[in-house]
């Protein structure tokens, strides 16, 4: 206590104290007996007091102070002050707060000093006897020193004895040793002697390998530093065979052999070490992992299918590696932590990284009193030397931004060919001979640990050798060492042999396996193509793993006792059967989530695929024959003599084409030269003769003229079907009916498709003579049969969610919920569109991925951006292993098909990078990565208007409100349904039915609906009456009701006058009071019992509606529509014709480059890599250069110069010196300077389009490295579609790139020839095509102020006049021209739906039953003034006089309809609106807005 109370004193207590001149008595008391206790003398004292006080260790000498110092004197004084009655600790502490605690220090000292004195005696007593037992120890010690000396001695004597008798066994080991040694060199010697040749040789390799080690080195370098971004192909088809040309160009040695940077870099150790870690045995992913491990800075991974990150997360488990996500709130507190504390973190979803890591990721570190600081956020975090960051994307499309480029360290696990390939062998040998598998993965681990032990070994035995001192044969270990290593290393090869062996035989069973996982890798591939199609089709890995699960899983039990013979023939018939059970599969899967559009292409491409594999199946057709129907839009190359200057005459290549073919009128001149070729290949050669011989002429015209030529046998073929057995010979049946589809592209091409999917039929059925089983046979191809959620529903997982995209007028969550009730599973709908909706997203997710829920999110599309939102946390929720398995999540979508050439297309087609194209965010409606994990199901309403009104007035449920109004009502409702059924039918027939496509769907027939309920209440209440007993038929406001739907309902999304006057039309004729008429026909058609079918008869409920509605014929023609019956024909020779344009795009570009070449066998791939290829040794570069070639011989046969834009000005110049007018002979006109700008512009863009296919063909030769405007150049070049470098500043009809050549062609030949027109003074003469002009409504327009010049009038004044008459006649009047006119001879133009009647020179409707659509007229244009009648009305206010109502004021029975005029079928563009004669007894203004009637400024020969 005395001490803890000194430690309380404190130095400002003591200076207290010294300050005093006169201390207090009591403190000077305190500390006279501190010094008393010290032994100080003259300790009363104060000035000694203050002496000792002032020193500066006097409290550290009051601490130190012993006891033992203390006298008795001093005790005995100290004691007797002590005894005094106000020496007490309290006076003493309220005197100073120093003296109580040094007054309690003395009485603690005096006490102390007390007992001391008291124990003194027996102190002394113990000190006497100490000094007694030291001396009885000193006496011991020297004992002990004299027994030592005496055992030493005899120590000695022993040793001397032992010495002796160790020589004398030395000797004799000596002598035995040296015989065994001499024996075991003799052996070793003789063994090492095989060791000499590779000794040898590695000394010779050692020069070479220091000679060659920099170029090793900088070849392994780049490839650490540049290899990590590009796919397999880019690393070992451009990058590393461009390097070593750079070194060879260098003169800087490299090995030649130098195969694979794995290799040199890659220990086996690492290598086996990585796969034990779940990377993949495939050469990208094991390159991947070796940039990973070496690189510098933080790497970014392009991981679409967890690859990479179930790598690392094995890898650095030990290190217990985090986990999070840039789209996971709270990331960067997850950041913070592992940079802080140094353990690896694992951040997902890196293309939203935060710009606030930059200087983390940049590596920005400053250091701060030994500490490393880097910035993160708004604050500085100390990092921690263990910190690892890997930074991973799921987006197999991303594209960082330059700064993000060379910040990070990119590397690219995208899946390759050779790695899916490999991986899908992998699983098919897994299945059907595990025992196989598990043997070679054994020799495979057994060979890589007999190769390294045997490289250890060689290396040990070196080692020993050369660390050898002295004489090899006197050393005995060394020679026992190296005894052993030479054994060991001979038991090692003798295994490596035998494994070799045993994988020689796994090889060859591999072998069987290998062709269908190749072509199953190549389906992944094309398939991800499709996505250039629509934004839907998207597919990831995991879609063709689980196509190959099911398609195994779908095959018999093998049979366990066969023989080895009878076991290869039933590997044999197994591969056949699920070769069959993946095509089907994977047709049914595909198919089920693809517009009906598409479904042709797909099989397509699937049976192209299957020709890859070279069994009865695939050997019918090869795999060139299928690039056939790729290529039947495109002319084969023309000789210089073929080419001409001008189109209008007749191609040499016509005479190649047979007589009859001519003679039927199915083949169109633009036609003519690709048929003649095809008919010249060595398949067709029987089809020629038979085209060719006059014998069978009739029966070839029966054939064309058959409405389904498809289904019957071509005449050549109809005598040899049998072989000599009387068995088909299926290969012939079905190579027949590959000809036949081809032939009927050219001739018939409404029947393409149909002939198409019957020839695919027989190609993917197999032989009809033969026994198949049920569960694999054909029917699965082209069957017409919607999806059935119940089967779907097995495919589904809790990370498979399920899209339903619906078409207009389909809902197919009606059948979702309907299964949620079978199968007993709660199913919660939200409905987006709302911010209400997007809550209830939430929670429902929320809870059903804990309680195992169904979560349907309908209408998805509406929150493009929710989607993104539900798709990362499904991912993390996943990744986390938090979803409930039974958890289902189903999202609904509304979509349409895709249209080639579409925004959509073009936006696929316009990336530089071929590799990294990917869909434009605005067009896709939901996430690729969401799409590509997801089951997707297409709901399209069958076609046919009895289908639509099945899906209108069919589904008014018995007691909705809609089944209780009046029979009259009800008739109303079917005229609306009726009306609608024929608005949705028409636009399958575009443009015929409608000019353009526009968005209607049943919303228009629901609104109509409630527009006639609202009528009828409204009647009711106003009279009194009850609505349900019936409504007074003349007071139905018909037109009222016409001016709703025909103006607000549908017509407020009809641009088009003339589609809306069309719409007035069938309004006016369907919705009138004739609804009420028990004889009332909504078509006619030429079949009587069908047009009884469609006599509306007596209605007394709406289940008397729905009955007639489902009375109605299946088969249904488009004159239910309004339109002719060669509509069906037009809009299938379109949908071929789209096919062939949709499969060009889908094509893979690199099919074919590798032909040959066994990728499975790495090293001899690298080794054929090594040297860089040229681009024209490629399939596509072989391509390129032959139309690059082909269409510039066609260019250049035009004879056109291409000079400077000042000499093809001073050229007009000149000739508008001669050129001259009536009313101004010093001006140009319009005319001429229209043709000017033609002209000058055809130079132009010829030049270009020349300088850009003569840089082509430099790039494919290897003279030329390609720039990006070139590379969309080969993209679109490959992909067969108008680069938009060559089609800009005008529009053009045709879509693939040979037909638009050819377009483009005719057009510079025609300008060239109006150009030497002008300048003859010859223009009069000539008949001139407006569908070849540029700019044909600028000319059109030019024409009219030239007339509007010479008639001195104004502009508003003139009116077009086409004189239509045949092209004959119109080229016959341009040569008997002879005087100056107004008059201009237009030929190619083309009249859909009508043809002119030549004699009077009226035009009429084609019969509805024409197999025809379209006539070639001429016609002489002149712009006449406008009759005086008329032109008052050009006075009047605009809306007096627009289009649509000069229209509707027409009168039927004048001879005068309005008729517009068209650019190119496509009616996207109208040049002028033009007055037709016509003979309106048999051609009423009615039907003739109903068919569709135009004039068109195209004609098919221009093509």
């Amino acid at each position: 206590e005395a001490e803890v109370a000194l430690n309380t004193i404190k130095p400002e207590y003591l200076r207290e104290i010294r300050a005093y001149t006169t201390p207090p008595q009591m403190v000077k008391r305190v500390l006279e007996a501190v010094l008393v206790v010290m032994g100080e003398k003259r300790a009363d004292e104060w000035d000694v007091i203050k002496h000792h006080i002032r020193r500066d260790d006097f409290l550290a000498g009051v601490k130190a102070f012993e006891t033992r110092r203390i006298t008795e004197e001093a005790r005995l004084t100290v004691c007797a002050m002590l005894q005094e009655e106000d020496f007490t600790y309290e006076a003493a502490r309220r005197a100073s707060k120093a003296a109580g605690p040094l007054l309690q220090w003395v009485q603690a000292q005096v006490n102390y000093a007390a007992i001391l004195a008291a124990i003194g005696p027996l102190r002394n007593r113990i000190d006497h006897l100490s000094k007694v037992h030291g001396a009885k120890r000193a006496q011991l010690q020297r004992t002990e020193v004299e027994i030592a000396t005496m055992e030493a001695s005899l120590l000695q004597l022993k040793k001397g004895y032992q010495e002796v008798t160790e020589e004398i066994a030395a000797i004799k080991n000596t002598m035995n040793g040296v015989a065994a040694r001499c024996e075991r060199a003799t052996t070793l010697l003789r063994q090492l002697f095989d060791e000499r040749g590779r000794w040898e040789t590695e000394a010779m390799g050692f020069d070479s390998e220091v000679r060659t080690i920099l170029g090793d080195c900088i070849l392994a370098a780049a490839s650490l530093a540049y290899f990590g971004y590009f796919d397999e192909h880019a690393r070992q088809s451009l990058l590393f065979p461009r390097w070593r040309q750079c070194l060879q160009q260098l003169q800087i040695p490299f090995r030649e052999d130098f195969r694979s940077v794995v290799e040199y870099l890659v220990t086996p150790q690492e290598r086996l070490s990585w796969e034990q870690c779940g990377l993949l045995k495939d050469h990208l992913c094991v390159e991947n992992a070796m940039i990973l491990s070496r690189c510098q800075r933080y790497p970014l991974l392009i991981d679409p299918n967890g690859v990479a990150v179930t790598f690392l997360l094995q890898r650095y488990s030990k290190d217990k590696i985090n986990t999070t996500s840039f789209s996971k709130t709270g990331y960067l507190k997850h950041l913070d932590m592992a940079v802080r504390f140094g353990y690896p973190i694992l951040m997902q979803d890196a293309e939203f990284i935060d710009p606030a890591l930059s200087p983390l990721i940049n590596q920005e570190i400053h250091r701060v009193r030994g500490h490393a600081l880097t910035r993160l956020g708004a604050q500085d975090v100390e990092i921690a030397a263990a910190f690892r960051l890997f930074l991973v994307t799921r987006d197999s499309h991303y594209q960082p931004s330059p700064g993000m480029a060379g910040q990070v360290c990119l590397i690219n696990f995208t899946v390759t060919q050779s790695s899916l390939q490999s991986q899908c062998r992998s699983r098919l040998m897994l299945h059907e001979h595990s025992e196989l598998d598990v043997r070679r993965t054994n020799i495979l681990r057994a060979q890589g640990e007999y190769q390294l032990r045997l490289r250890v070994l060689e290396q040990e035995l070196l080692t020993s050798i050369a660390h050898c001192e002295g004489s090899l044969l006197e050393n005995d270990a060394l020679t026992v060492a190296l005894e052993r290593l030479k054994g060991e290393t001979e038991s090692l090869k003798a295994g490596i042999a035998e494994s070799e062996a045993s994988m020689q035989a796994i090889t060859e069973v591999e072998a069987q396996y290998q062709p269908l996982a190749e072509v199953v890798a190549k389906m992944y591939f094309s398939l991800r193509r499709f996505s250039r199609l629509h934004w839907l089709y998207q597919f990831n890995v995991d879609f063709v793993f689980r196509l190959l699960a099911d398609a195994l899983a779908a095959l018999p039990a093998r049979s366990t006792d066969v023989s080895r013979v009878d076991e290869r023939e039933d590997d044999a018939a197994r591969l056949q059967v699920l070769t069959r059970h993946v095509f089907n599969l994977a047709h049914q899967r595909v198919r089920r989530g693809m517009f009906v559009q598409d479904h042709l292409v797909l099989a397509i491409l699937l049976g192209k695929l299957r020709s890859g594999i070279d069994d009865r199946v695939g050997r019918q057709i090869t795999v060139e024959e299928w690039g056939w129907f790729e290529d039947v839009l495109h002319n084969p190359a023309k000789d210089e003599r073929d080419m001409t200057a001008f189109a209008g005459g007749r191609d040499v290549a016509s005479h190649t084409v047979p007589v009859i073919l001519r003679e039927c009128g199915v083949c169109a001149s633009s036609s003519e030269l690709a048929l003649a070729a095809l008919l010249q290949r060595p398949l067709f050669a029987e089809l020629r003769a038979s085209l060719l011989n006059p014998r069978h002429a009739e029966a070839w015209r029966r054939y064309f003229e058959a409405a389904a030529p498809y289904t019957e046998e071509m005449p050549a073929f109809n005598i040899s079907e049998y072989n000599r057995a009387g068995r088909r010979d299926h290969r012939e049946y079905t190579r027949r009916a590959f000809t036949a589809a081809l032939l009927l592209f050219y001739t018939r091409r409404d029947a393409f498709a149909p002939a198409v999917q019957e020839f695919l039929r027989r190609f993917f059925g197999g032989d009809p003579d033969e026994k198949k089983d049920e569960k694999i046979n054909d029917s699965s191809f082209f069957t017409a049969e919607a999806p059935d959620l119940a089967v779907v529903q097995a495919e589904l997982s809790d990370s498979t969610p399920l899209i339903l995209v619906a078409n207009a007028g389909s809902d197919p969550t009606l059948t979702l919920e309907a299964l949620a009730r079978t199968l007993d599973v709660p199913l919660r709908v939200a409905v987006m569109g709302s911010s209400t909706g997007l809550d209830m997203a939430g929670r429902y997710l929320k809870d059903a991925m804990v309680e195992g829920t169904w979560v349907l999110l309908k209408n998805i599309h509406l929150a493009r951006a929710y989607a993104d939102v539900v798709e990362k946390w499904l991912h993390r929720e996943r990744s986390e292993g938090r979803l409930h398995r039974n958890f289902r999540l189903v999202l609904s979508i509304e979509a349409a098909p895709g249209i080639p050439g579409s925004s959509f297309a073009t936006s696929r087609n316009n990336s530089n990078n071929s590799r990294t194209k990917h869909l434009d965010e605005s067009l896709v409606e939901l996430p690729v990565s969401l799409v590509e994990a997801s089951v997707v199901l297409v709901y399209e309403p069958p076609p046919g208007m009895k289908s639509s009104l099945l899906q209108t007035v069919g589904a008014l449920k018995p007691h909705s409100s809609f089944a209780k109004q009046p029979v009259d009502i009800q008739r109303i409702y079917l005229a609306a349904a009726w009306l609608h059924a024929v608005v949705m039918e028409r636009l399958l027939y575009i443009p015929m039915g409608w000019s353009t496509q526009y968005e209607f769907n049943d919303t228009e027939f629901w609104r109509i609906l409630q527009t006639v309920d609202s009528w009828v209440g409204i009647t009711s209440r106003s009279s009194g009456m009850d609505g349900k007993k019936g409504i007074d038929r003349a007071s139905v406001p018909w037109p009222a009701l016409q001016t709703i739907i025909g103006t607000t309902l549908y017509g407020g999304k009809i641009s088009n006058e003339f589609d809306q006057l069309l719409l007035d039309f069938l309004c006016s004729q369907l919705m009138s009071a004739a609804v009420f008429d028990d004889d009332r026909f909504f078509a006619l058609t030429e079949d009587d019992e069908i047009n009884s079918r469609l006599r509306c008869r007596s209605i007394e409920s709406l289940q008397d509606v729905q009955e007639w509605v489902r009375a109605l014929p299946d088969a249904q023609t488009p004159l239910w529509a309004r339109l002719p019956a060669s509509a069906s024909r037009v809009m299938s020779a379109q949908h071929a014709v789209a096919t062939i344009e949709r499969l060009a795009i889908v094509r893979l570009i690199e099919e074919g480059d590798n032909d040959g070449t066994n990728t499975d066998n790495e090293e001899e791939h690298f080794v054929q890599q090594a040297a860089p290829r040229s681009i024209g040794e490629t399939r596509w570069g072989q391509k390129i250069q032959r139309f690059c070639k082909m269409w510039r011989h066609s260019l250049n046969a035009l004879g056109c110069m291409r000079p400077q834009r000042t000499t093809v000005t001073t050229s007009f110049s000149a000739t508008a010196a001669v050129e001259t007018t009536s009313s101004n002979n010093t001006s140009l006109e319009p005319t001429v300077i229209a043709i000017q700008r033609e002209y000058t512009f055809a130079l132009e863009r010829l030049g270009e389009i020349l300088d850009d296919l003569e840089a082509l063909e430099d790039i494919c030769a290897g003279s030329r490295n390609p720039t990006a405007t070139q590379r969309v150049l080969i993209d679109h070049v490959l992909m067969d579609q108008v680069p938009p470098r060559w089609a800009r500043s005008y529009h053009t009809f045709p879509t693939t790139a040979d037909q638009w050549i050819s377009d483009f062609r005719n057009r510079v030949a025609q300008a060239q020839f109006m150009h030497e027109a002008v300048e003859n003074k010859t223009l009069g003469k000539k008949c001139l095509s407006l569908g070849l002009l540029f700019w044909p409504g600028a000319f059109l327009t030019a024409t009219k102020q030239q007339a509007a010049r010479r008639q001195h009038r104004s502009l508003e004044q003139l009116q077009l006049r086409l004189e239509l008459m045949s092209e004959e006649a119109a080229q016959i009047h341009a040569a008997n021209n002879i005087e100056e006119s107004h008059t201009w001879h237009i030929v190619g133009l083309t009249l859909f739906s009508a043809r002119l009647e030549a004699k009077c020179g009226t035009c009429e409707l084609l019969p509805a039953t024409s197999g025809t659509s379209s006539t070639p007229v001429g016609a002489l244009l002149s712009w006449e003034p406008i009759p005086a009648a008329t032109a008052v009305e050009v006075l009047l206010p605009v809306s007096k006089t627009s289009l649509l109502m000069r229209l509707l004021s027409q009168n039927p029975t004048s001879r005068c309809f309005a008729t517009p005029f068209y650019v190119n079928p496509r009616r996207d563009s109208m040049l002028e609106v033009v007055e037709l004669t016509v003979d309106p007894v048999h051609s009423p203004m009615r039907a003739w807005y109903e068919r569709g009637v135009c004039l068109v400024a195209w004609s098919e020969a221009e093509r």
